[in-house]
């Protein structure tokens, strides 16, 4: 006897996975009907000899009956087992050695207890960068992961609850926020963990630790001008004290609270509590964004937009954003915010196809592909399918919270006639993802400049294996226009390089003021001399123009030949 009774049960689990099950019956079904001998009738393939558990040469309802005997069981195969088992390695031992022995059982004490380790960062900060202790989280607490495995999702996870997922593409670094105030104060799992291409997965845990003023907190992020906002929540101290709007600090003690507040339409909002904890007074203070919600605004009522989806994104553009205010306010071009999760796909579509919209300034993470395979070192070593896109948030109907979403140049579903043969997008993305085309922004002239200040937006068309000389979302936004003598007047500004790590990583901290400059210079010098003369000094020049000059620009306009000379605010 070797390792069952019966040596049909062995044969029948076809995967190999120690039980005859479904897959099993997938992998006979393929093979129902079939004879592996030339010499009978019917069809013919040799490899269905693995189902033919009765021996007579045909796949039939004698084998059927034969898996149906023992579905649904275990299988022991000694043979499997032996493979599993024969963990002792010596360069000297014959390839092949099947002898369980002391050997492989001093291997394996070898090894108890100790585990596969990802030599994966899982980093803790304030939203200004400080550093934070694990066992000393509080506030509103980012996760930044980095070294991880190849992944086409990454998330977090509190206490085994998903408090976070993206989908990186590799535009380096993955952050999370975690709101801590929102669990209890003491000793959490945290854990960061996800998907590879190839269907695996990874997950390392850390114990964390919340200590909060306030625990099992509902602060909700946004507000609505002059509507009550109400939050509430639990604390140890004594008392605590609530500063949220116009009114007065209110004091609350019995161990919660639950306060209500108004917020004015242009105040900088907050909510501000304080307390007494173990180690001294403390105070937390949460910002809060007013929801925007386009279907209330008059689409006629503004000429520029600024889209910006990203916290932390914007807080290393934050002078780029502030310029661009100013440029505006001063140019008296009336202009609304889609910031945050605010910069959602109904949001988005209903802004763009403003009436009056001409000026549009997209700052966040995007790509030029998706689905391509990068090493550890995050060099390409397989390329994706080329679509430039933008990442943006979205809401769905069954879906408690905003989660990331991606508005592409087009997709499959648009039915382009040029080019001809559109690659597929990967994954789900042609279900889940929007599309830019679909807005109809390229049968308009409406929108004269179109900043897409992010990774590789600026790059060429590729596509079919064929490289255009287009861009695919300039396009889209119908950034190709001439006026009545022929001049291409309409512009789409792009990045041809990654910006937040890579090719600019010297010049990072430089690329924002470079920015900033030039948007300063435009609202007074045509588009041309405002690229040239806007940065100030070497390091902004380089961090636009490069070390070499133009060949090596990480700035790039669409079409190649607009008549920049000719592009003015107005």
């Amino acid at each position: 006897m070797g390792a069952t009774d019966d040596p049909n049960r062995v044969r029948m689990d076809l995967n190999a996975d120690s039980w005859v099950n479904l897959p099993d019956f997938g992998i006979f079904a393929m093979d129902y009907g079939y004879t592996a001998d030339p010499n009978q009738p019917g069809l013919h393939d040799p490899n269905c000899a693995r189902s033919d558990f009765s021996g007579d040469g045909m796949v039939n309802l004698e084998d059927l009956a034969i898996a149906a005997e023992h579905w649904l069981t275990a299988v022991f195969d000694e043979g499997r087992l032996c493979g599993l088992c024969n963990l002792y390695k010596d360069p000297n031992t014959p390839p092949g050695r099947q002898t369980i022995d002391d050997r492989d059982r001093n291997a394996f004490w070898a090894e108890w207890g100790s585990g596969f380790r990802l030599e994966v960062s899982v980093l803790f900060s304030d939203p200004n960068g400080s550093p934070m202790e694990p066992n000393m989280l509080s506030g509103l607490t980012i996760v930044q992961v980095k070294d991880y495995p190849i992944s086409s999702r990454v998330f977090v996870q509190v206490d085994g609850q998903l408090a976070g997922q993206t989908y990186p593409d590799w535009e380096g670094e993955v952050i999370f926020e975690i709101p801590t105030y929102e669990y209890s104060n003491g000793v959490h799992r945290l854990a960061v963990g996800g998907y590879t291409p190839q269907g695996g997965c990874w997950l390392v845990p850390q114990t964390v630790r919340f200590d909060n003023v306030i625990f099992y907190a509902s602060i909700p992020p946004m507000y609505e001008p002059n509507e009550p906002y109400e939050l509430c929540g639990f604390f140890d101290g004594a008392s605590v004290r609530v500063q949220a709007g116009s009114g007065e600090e209110a004091v609350y003690e019995g161990g919660w609270f639950r306060h209500q507040a108004l917020f004015a339409a242009a105040s900088e909002a907050a909510v501000s509590i304080g307390g007494e904890k173990a180690s001294g007074p403390t105070t937390l203070w949460v910002p809060l964004s007013k929801n925007v919600d386009m279907s209330r605004i008059d689409p006629n009522s503004f000429r520029a937009v600024i889209i910006a989806p990203f916290e932390r994104a914007n807080r290393d553009f934050e002078i780029s954003i502030a310029e661009i205010r100013a440029c505006l306010l001063s140019k008296g071009i009336s202009y609304i915010e889609l910031l945050g999760t605010n910069a959602n796909w109904d949001n988005i579509q209903t802004a763009l196809c403003g009436k009056n919209l001409h000026y549009v300034y997209w700052i966040g993470h995007t790509n030029s592909q998706i689905g391509e395979t990068r090493n550890l070192r995050l060099e390409v070593i397989r390329e994706g399918t080329h679509r430039t896109n933008f990442k943006c948030w979205d809401k769905r109907k069954y879906w408690p919270f905003f989660v990331e979403n991606r508005i592409f140049s087009c997709k499959r579903s648009d039915r382009l006639i040029y080019p001809p043969a559109l690659d597929p997008l990967p994954s789900d993305w042609e279900i889940r993802g929007r599309s830019m085309w679909s807005l109809g922004l390229w049968k308009t002239k409406t929108i004269k400049e179109f900043w897409a200040i992010g990774c590789e937006t600026g790059l060429e068309w590729k596509n079919a294996n064929q490289v255009m000389n287009y861009n695919d979302m300039a396009y889209a936004v119908g950034a190709h226009y001439q006026d009545q003598q022929g001049n291409y007047v309409h512009v789409y500004m792009g990045t041809r390089t990654p910006i937040w790590y890579g090719y600019l990583v010297e010049q990072a901290a430089d690329f924002p003021h470079a920015w900033a400059h030039i948007l300063r210079a435009h609202s007074d010098r045509n588009l041309h001399d405002a690229l040239l003369k806007g940065p100030i000094g070497s390091n902004e020049y380089r961090a636009v123009w490069g070390r070499e000059g133009m060949e090596e620009r990480a700035i790039q306009w669409w079409p190649l030949f607009a008549k920049l000379d000719l592009i003015y605010w107005y």
